[in-house]
């Protein structure tokens, strides 16, 4: 149970806490494709905006198959430990990409990371409603957006440094790495979290 402060307001839990943690170091990885990615295929492969954006267009249909079968209270831990080998996975990938990869790779590569957007949202949200008391639901839920939002910061943030003024295939594998640590971390941190058992319980 979640402690209260003197002033009747309660602490989120440990718990609630790593899924805070879990949800932001996701869409840092998953942010930094969705505009990462995009920027490099226009600058890089010199492809049209228009085409650009359809080439995210197996991201979308990935993400919307997975998190349409991922809504079960069960095996919550397997689909989150799958979404940190997914975003690693194709993180490391990203380092075998350049100028002159095929556009079925690129698209299979989009793919994989909508299969980690579409399984961790619905994955850590399940949790969160196990996790958080319902008379703290709305406060737990602006949070766990407000997480994600953070995620998108910060993916923003490591764009700009990666790329400097020119979206490269340097710039791009300057980008793989510093998502390797971040997606490096979000596994250990998924891992780790003997809470996740609880909740499933």
């Amino acid at each position: 149970m979640p402690r209260s402060s003197t002033c009747g307001c309660s602490r989120p839990t440990g718990a609630i806490l790593r899924t805070y943690l879990r949800q932001s170091l996701s869409f840092m990885a998953i942010y930094a494709i969705m505009f990462g990615y995009v920027q490099w295929l226009e600058t890089a492969r010199g492809l049209s905006e228009e085409a650009a954006g359809l080439m995210l267009l197996p991201m979308s249909g990935t993400a919307v198959c997975a998190a349409a079968f991922s809504g079960r209270a069960s095996g919550i831990k397997a689909r989150l430990v799958t979404v940190a080998v997914a975003l690693a996975v194709g993180s490391a990938l990203l380092l075998f990409v350049h100028d002159g990869t095929g556009v079925v790779a690129l698209l299979a590569l989009a793919a994989l990371f909508g299969l980690a957007q579409g399984l961790t949202s619905v994955a850590n949200q399940t949790t969160l409603y196990q996790e958080a008391p319902a008379d703290q639901m709305g406060t737990a839920s602006g949070l766990f957006r407000t997480a994600q939002y953070l995620g998108a910061i910060v993916a923003s943030t490591l764009i700009a440094l990666c790329y400097g003024p020119h979206a490269d295939s340097a710039g791009l594998h300057r980008l793989a790495l510093a998502l390797i640590a971040i997606t490096g971390l979000l596994f250990v941190v998924t891992v780790a979290d003997r809470g996740l058992r609880t909740a499933e319980a």
